[in-house]
């Protein structure tokens, strides 16, 4: 997608834009997958994780304001086009980080269940940017977003939460890490390396050592219990 998205009169920043088609893809993939898990369809995932989207990005399209809130009434159409900085975005982050720990202990509901539902998200959502961004070098990378969606889709009936988070984490750090080894970069694209790794390598590395140490074992929240209970009780 170009660095600037012209629509009429509008013109919208492409990057912004991405990012928000391919959380719109998640949060819609995982309200589908949510439907076909009766224990899950009473869970906040949803909600909880379109919080943390929201609050991580108003905090890097709207950051800039607190240096220069004079944008807001001289010109409040450079809004749509002006984002803020990585500091910004990672300020958003922490703060949804904070956010997510206090709702999540104020619903008695596990760290682990909820990172056992966030690859159902991450992937479709990480499938449709790599769609999006730099085409076609990152198709490689979308289509290992895509088989192990499938792969997860289909695990996910059998294996709890835990073992679903190791997989998608053994799954994008090791089948990440052999894309990336012959993966082609856009023309004039400047690779950064450390200690002859890209950065993008690190990140996979990084997921493939905490997919080994995850614990698989199975982790249940107070409103899946309770489902599971009355479900059982229904059938006796």
């Amino acid at each position: 997608m170009p660095e600037m998205v012209t629509l009429g009169p509008l013109t919208l920043d492409g990057l912004l834009l991405s990012v928000l088609i391919s959380a719109a893809a998640g949060l819609l993939a995982l309200t589908a997958w949510m439907r076909t898990k009766h224990q899950l369809r009473e869970g906040p995932w949803v909600d909880l994780l379109f919080n943390v989207i929201v609050i991580t990005g108003v905090c890097w399209k709207l950051g800039f304001l607190i240096g220069d809130p004079s944008l807001l009434w001289e010109r409040p159409l450079s809004l749509l086009m002006v984002r803020g900085s990585e500091l910004d975005a990672l300020i958003g982050l922490t703060l949804s980080v904070i956010y997510l720990a206090f709702a999540l202990r104020k619903r008695k509901l596990p760290l682990q269940a909820f990172l056992g539902v966030l690859p159902f998200a991450l992937l479709p959502s990480l499938f449709i940017w790599n769609l999006l961004s730099a085409f076609p070098y990152q198709v490689p990378y979308a289509l290992l977003n895509a088989i192990l969606y499938l792969y997860l889709v289909r695990s996910s009936n059998e294996e709890g939460s835990a073992a679903v988070l190791r997989l998608y984490l053994l799954g994008m750090g090791f089948g990440g890490l052999v894309v990336s080894l012959f993966a082609v970069y856009p023309p004039g694209e400047l690779i950064r390396t450390t200690l002859g790794l890209t950065g993008m390598q690190w990140i996979f590395i990084a997921h493939g050592i905490i997919g080994v140490f995850t614990t698989t074992k199975h982790t249940q929240s107070e409103p899946m219990k309770q489902a599971e209970q009355a479900d059982e009780a229904q059938e006796a």
